[in-house]
């Protein structure tokens, strides 16, 4: 109701601008088209409300569903605004990262550990030597 004296008001305004009624009609459906995916983010953004309720008041009870964790996952990926297909290339891709870090970092530490071992040795050696 509201919403339709919102647009015969806009109506009466051009008029009395004296908009030509070519531009009075792409500008209307224009507005509706706004305010149509405006209604339809508003009842998206609602649904993800209510399902993040309903998820929050079953982890209190502690009845939560089985599917839990696919239920706040899908939440959580809606919100991002991307699918899982989309980011399991970049979890693995991560993952790989990090493997080959690991790996580094753990060369390095044996790479240091031996050196440090050799310089020992040949330190105590040469002790030996000039203590002989």
């Amino acid at each position: 109701m509201y919403i339709c004296s919102l647009i015969k008001e806009f109506e009466q305004e051009a008029r009395t601008d004296n908009m030509p009624a070519a531009e009075l009609t792409s500008r209307k459906k224009g507005l509706v088209q706004q305010l149509n995916e405006y209604i339809a983010k508003k009842k998206e953004l609602g649904n993800d409300i209510a399902g993040r309720k309903e998820l929050i008041g079953a982890a209190k009870r502690g009845d939560g569903p089985k599917d839990y964790n696919s239920k706040l996952q899908s939440l959580m990926l809606s919100s991002v605004g991307c699918s899982l297909q989309t980011l399991q290339p970049l979890h693995d891709k991560s993952l790989q990262y990090v493997s080959e870090a690991l790996s580094a970092l753990l060369y390095a530490h044996l790479l240091t550990k031996h050196c440090t071992s050799q310089a020992a040795n040949a330190s105590s050696a040469s002790q030996l030597e000039s203590g002989s």
